[in-house]
């Protein structure tokens, strides 16, 4: 089963600084350690893929999902999560992005149960995650500057 990563961020300012290879990263993770199962097959069928787009919100303090929604054409089920987005972290530094790493792994095993896929070697991998998450060069993307709008 393949499954893709994405982003979409509706409040300007509001977002993480998740690169596109961290997308392809965490996918390929994911897809790696998902298997499809009977119900998932029987619901949707076997060459339907499952798309997850990541999102934040200033007015959350748990992960909110969203979803299912199913794209018959493209034979794809997706599902967005909002993690709580917080303006005052520096998700660069090691602490808070470990925490980010871990509420989006955490929402992802919710929506594997939700669609009765087997969420086991993305639980007992999380370690692993962390580990190549922490150790991989380019996953989020550089600090921007702060803008000071009175400096011009």
């Amino acid at each position: 089963m393949k499954i893709f990563v994405g982003q979409i961020y509706i409040k300007p300012g509001v977002a993480f600084p998740f690169s596109l290879r961290f997308q392809r990263w965490l996918g390929d993770a994911l897809t790696k350690r998902v298997e499809l199962s009977k119900q998932f097959c029987e619901e949707y069928g076997a060459d339907f893929g499952l798309g997850l787009r990541l999102s934040a919100k200033d007015d959350i303090d748990q992960p909110d999902i969203k979803g299912p929604t199913v794209f018959k054409r493209d034979k794809n089920v997706e599902f967005t999560i909002f993690l709580p987005y917080r303006a005052a972290s520096d998700y660069h530094e090691r602490k808070s992005s470990l925490i980010l790493l871990n509420q989006m792994l955490q929402s992802v095993i919710r929506v594997l149960e939700q669609l009765r896929l087997d969420a086991t070697n993305v639980l007992t991998d999380s370690t692993i995650l962390e580990t190549e998450f922490l150790n991989t060069p380019g996953l989020m993307d550089a600090p921007r500057p702060a803008i000071n709008p009175r400096a011009s």
